[in-house]
C-alpha cells in the first residue's frame, strides 16, 4: 500500500516517499496519485524526499516512465531530493534525474540522509520551519 511507504515527514510541507522495490505499473500509478494528492493538500511549496534504497532496477518501459514523470507534474511541488541510492548506481540515477528535470523544469538534488535533504530544503525555502 502506498500509505505504508509515502507519508508526511513534516506535516503539510515535506513528503517522504520510500520507492517500491521493482514496482509494477499499477504500484507506480497508485504511488503517483497518492503523492500528488498529498502535494495538493499541503502548504505550497511541498518538498519531496525520495528514498531509493529499496529500488532494484530502474524502470525501462515508457508507461512506467510516464507515471514517474507524473510525480513531478504538481504545481505544488517545491524541491525534490533523492536519498538512499547506491554509489554504483549513481550514474543511472543521475541520468534519470537529469531527464526528469529537463522534462519538468524542476531540479532534483541528491543527499546522503534525511537530515541533509532537510538542509537543502531550508536553504531553498525560507518558509520551511523544520
Amino acid at each position: 500500500m502506498s500509505e505504508d511507504r509515502i507519508y508526511w515527514h513534516i506535516p503539510q510541507r515535506v513528503v517522504m516517499m520510500k520507492a517500491a522495490r521493482d514496482a509494477s505499473i499499477d504500484v507506480a500509478r497508485a504511488d503517483s496519485t497518492f503523492v500528488n494528492n498529498l502535494l495538493a493538500t499541503g502548504k505550497p511549496p511541498v518538498h519531496l524526499i525520495v528514498d531509493t534504497s529499496n529500488v532494484g532496477m530502474m524502470p525501462a518501459d515508457m508507461e512506467m516512465t510516464e507515471e514517474i514523470l507524473a510525480l513531478f507534474a504538481s504545481v505544488h511541488l517545491g524541491h525534490t531530493v533523492v536519498i538512499g541510492f547506491r554509489q554504483q548506481d549513481m550514474s543511472v540515477v543521475q541520468s534519470a534525474a537529469d531527464a526528469i528535470s529537463h522534462v519538468t523544469g524542476k531540479p532534483i538534488e541528491f543527499a546522503n540522509s534525511i537530515a541533509q535533504a532537510l538542509e537543502i530544503f531550508k536553504q531553498n525555502d525560507p518558509t520551511l520551519d523544520a
